[in-house]
C-alpha cells in the first residue's frame, strides 16, 4: 500500500532569509519553528487548506529546525537552516530595503491623504450637487405647475375667444341687418322728399290758382256792382 505524503517542502536546506515553499495534499494544521513564518499571514501556526505556501526563514534561524504537519496523519519534516557568511552585507541589504519601503511608505501614506482630501472633495461637490440637484427638481415641479395652471388659462382664453368671435360674428350680422335696414329707409327718405317737392310744386300750383280764381270772381262781383 502506497502512503501519499501529507506535506512536501521544495528544499531540504536553505540559508537564513531565504523563502521555501510548503505544498500540501490534504488540510492540515501546520506548526512551523518560532523563527520561521508563512509569507501571507506572517503567523508560525495555521490551519490551512491543500495548496501551496511560502515560509519565510529569519536571520535567527541556524540549524536542524522542524516543521510539525498535522492531518489525517502527523509528520515532521526536518529542514537544515545554513548561516550566511557575509551577514553584514545581508543586513545591510536588509537596512536599505526597509529605508525603501519606509520611504515608500510615506508615499503610500502621502497619496492616501490625497486620495482622502480628494473623496472629501468629492464629497462635497456630491452634496452640492445633490443640492442643486433639490434645487432644480423643486424648480421644474413649481415649472410644471405654473405650466398646467398657463394651460387651463389658455384653454379658458380659447373658449373666451370662440365666444367673443360668435359674439363679433352676430354683432356682424347685425350690422349687415341695420346697413340694409339704414339703406331701405334712406331711399324711403329720398321718395320722401321727392314726394314732398311734388306735393310742394303742386300745392303752389294750387295756391296761386286759387288766388287767380279768387281774383277773377272779385273781379266779376266789382264789375256786376259797378254795372248796377
Amino acid at each position: 500500500m502506497i502512503l501519499l505524503l501529507l506535506a512536501i517542502l521544495s528544499a531540504n536546506s536553505a540559508f537564513q532569509g531565504e523563502v521555501i515553499n510548503l505544498t500540501l495534499s490534504e488540510p492540515a494544521t501546520v506548526y512551523l519553528d518560532e523563527c520561521m513564518f508563512f509569507e501571507h499571514s506572517l503567523n508560525s501556526s495555521e490551519n490551512l487548506a491543500p495548496g501551496n505556501y511560502r515560509i519565510v526563514l529569519s536571520y535567527g534561524c541556524e540549524g536542524f529546525k522542524s516543521i510539525l504537519v498535522k492531518g489525517t496523519q502527523e509528520e515532521r519534516l526536518i529542514l537544515e537552516v545554513k548561516k550566511l557568511g557575509n551577514f553584514s552585507e545581508e543586513l545591510t541589504k536588509l537596512q536599505k530595503n526597509l529605508i525603501l519601503l519606509q520611504k515608500e511608505n510615506e508615499n503610500l501614506k502621502s497619496r492616501a491623504s490625497y486620495l482622502q482630501s480628494l473623496v472629501e472633495i468629492i464629497n462635497s461637490i456630491n452634496v452640492d450637487l445633490y443640492d442643486r440637484i433639490k434645487d432644480l427638481t423643486e424648480k421644474n415641479a413649481k415649472l410644471n405647475q405654473e405650466l398646467e395652471f398657463t394651460k387651463s388659462e389658455l384653454q379658458n382664453c380659447s373658449r373666451d375667444i370662440v365666444s367673443m368671435n360668435q359674439k363679433i360674428s352676430n354683432l356682424q350680422l347685425r350690422i349687415s341687418e341695420l346697413e340694409k335696414n339704414n339703406s331701405e329707409l334712406e331711399r324711403t327718405l329720398k321718395s320722401t322728399e321727392e314726394s314732398l317737392k311734388s306735393s310742394a310744386f303742386y300745392s303752389e300750383i294750387f295756391k296761386n290758382s286759387t288766388l287767380l280764381l279768387i281774383a277773377i270772381v272779385v273781379g266779376i262781383f266789382l264789375a256786376f256792382l259797378r254795372r248796377y
